[in-house]
């Protein structure tokens, strides 16, 4: 691989493309900005989620200290799968501002805000992800801009436990939550 980083390879990589991530921990904090990224796969290559680990200890992003483990800015379709992150300072899997996204196979724990969140988007899909120890929820959805054709976002098989909400959704609209489990929370949903 010619990449040492994640962000490096994100940087390199055009919209559609995809960035296979090798089994291993980065201590990095990845940005993913604007739609000329719009439709990249980001994908973790382990056998699980386990297996490809994004620290927040010590992690530094292009801005200085690493706030997400990747953050989608105004990208459409970004797609995140099969990675860990944990201990960040803010947020685990973040994406903001965008049309459509899909969170699959993810594993956030110990961050200090969310584990999963999807901010000011228009649809998108959070599935068979796990979320725990997190200071307020472990999936969240807010600000979903009103639409006269609702595009729906769909939350399945998901699991959440031990943070102090499992979902929560200010502001969020046409969202389905269906075949998940929060539990061992200070509030469910």
């Amino acid at each position: 691989c010619p990449y040492r980083t994640i962000q490096s390879a994100v940087n390199a990589a055009k919209a559609g493309q995809t960035v296979r991530i090798k089994p291993g921990t980065y201590v990095e904090g990845v940005i993913v900005k604007g739609h000329a990224k719009d439709g990249l796969h980001i994908i973790g290559e382990g056998a699980s989620p386990t297996k490809v680990i994004l620290e927040g200890k010590g992690a530094k992003g292009p801005g200085g200290v690493a706030q997400n483990a990747i953050e989608g800015d105004g990208v459409n379709n970004l797609d995140m799968e099969n990675m860990w992150a944990r201990n960040y300072a803010a947020n685990g899997f973040f994406v903001h501002d965008c049309s459509g996204y899909l969170m699959k196979n993810l594993v956030a724990s110990f961050e200090h805000a969310y584990g999963l969140f999807a901010f000011n988007c228009v649809g998108g899909r959070m599935t068979q992800s796990t979320g725990y120890g997190m200071s307020d929820s472990a999936f969240y959805v807010g600000e979903t801009p009103v639409q006269s054709n609702p595009v729906e976002t769909y939350l399945d098989h998901l699991t959440g436990y031990e943070n102090a909400l499992g979902y929560s959704g200010t502001n969020s609209k046409y969202v389905d939550i269906r075949d998940s489990e929060f539990y061992n929370n200070g509030i469910g949903v």
